[in-house]
């Protein structure tokens, strides 16, 4: 898979890429006046440029087409995750966009053992993380990563969903699921998810699959990074 940059400065047939992007594909990749590079709106849309000229700063590209992204799979799923102790969420993030998540919400709850703390600094740096990681894997969007929201403020989100799963272990579901004609959520969240009292009972898969049906995407291609931890 060809190096991709994303940029919003497309106008006119043409594009500007600045900033690191274009030191990377200036200086690092050495490019030339007409060769081709893979640009990104960041909105699911790819363009195929050729280089034109370089400023300062700048990589001037003309768009030769553009077609929709084909890394991006066809449900739009957002990622609410119970708030894990220290630099856990970075991974989950990380590891969230390579699968395909367009929205990554974590949250705390009252079986949360990290607390508040700094959490427009660190959204910043989970937001460059899914950056970073969206250039890296080949996605066409940059997903999100929200401000933690609390318990109940996650819950009521549920009426603008499709699905609502929650997983407490591998290989034991919990089941809390309200069918809306909504993009799909997901929440893996230990003990966080769900206080004791308020734990749906098990579901066979039987069960599950006939009461809420599944809803199947494809993985489409994209790289994947090898993590050694």
């Amino acid at each position: 898979m060809p190096h991709r940059y994303f940029t919003t400065d497309i106008s006119g047939g043409t594009a500007v890429l600045s900033g690191a992007d274009a030191h990377h594909l200036a200086h690092v990749m050495r490019a030339r006046p007409g060769e081709t590079v893979t640009l990104c709106d960041g909105k699911g849309t790819d363009y195929a440029c050729a280089v034109r000229g370089f400023g300062p700063d700048t990589v001037e590209l003309e768009i030769l087409s553009s077609s929709a992204s084909v890394s991006e799979p066809g449900v739009r799923v957002t990622l609410y995750v119970g708030y894990p102790k220290q630099d856990r969420l970075e991974t989950i993030v990380q590891k969230a966009v390579e699968l395909g998540a367009v929205r990554i919400v974590p949250f705390f709850s009252r079986y949360c053992v990290a607390a508040p703390k700094k959490e427009e600094q660190k959204n910043l740096r989970y937001n460059r993380i899914a950056f970073e990681a969206a250039k890296q894997s080949g996605r066409g969007v940059v997903p999100q990563v929200e401000l933690p929201v609390t318990y109940k403020q996650m819950l009521a989100e549920r009426a603008t969903t499709r699905r609502f799963f929650a997983t407490r272990r591998a290989g034991s579901h919990y089941l809390a699921g309200w069918a809306a004609p909504r993009p799909s959520a997901s929440s893996p969240a230990a003990k966080a998810a769900f206080p004791p009292r308020k734990r749906p009972r098990p579901a066979k898969r039987d069960a599950y699959k006939s009461a809420w049906g599944r809803a199947s995407c494809v993985v489409r291609p994209r790289r994947w990074r090898r993590s050694l931890r």
